[in-house]
């Protein structure tokens, strides 16, 4: 659970993709959870300047991942998302945002295990 003042800074984030031209963000280690990979997951739907993300060691859950995933679906600028230490998801997520940030036309084949292991 987010303390008011993360709270805060993570709302003003979010609120920075949609105005301004940032190339790379590292926001890892900040107990963002599945809600808060939502609200990323909107934004990112409509900024076109942000290359890389670095997300590792936050709480995504499966729910935060999927919503990622269909963001990518439609940004096409976001070619690097650092995903390590989210908890436990579907392998099967993994590798289809994985092929979608190197080839997004191999990501519509995109197969994999539908085991549940964490993130590297």
């Amino acid at each position: 659970l987010f303390c008011p003042r993360v709270l805060c800074r993570w709302m003003c984030f979010v609120s920075s993709l949609h105005m301004h031209a940032h190339s790379r963000h590292r926001i890892y280690h900040n107990g963002i959870g599945a809600a808060g990979a939502v609200a990323l997951a909107e934004a990112l739907k409509v900024n076109a300047a942000l290359t890389a993300l670095d997300l590792r060691l936050n709480p995504l859950q499966q729910e935060g991942l999927e919503a990622l995933c269909e963001a990518l679906k439609i940004n096409n600028t976001l070619t690097k998302l650092e995903l390590d230490g989210i908890g436990y998801v579907r392998l099967e997520l993994l590798t289809l945002i994985d092929n979608m940030l190197h080839d997004p036309v191999r990501a519509a084949r995109a197969s994999g295990e539908s085991d549940t292991k964490p993130a590297r």
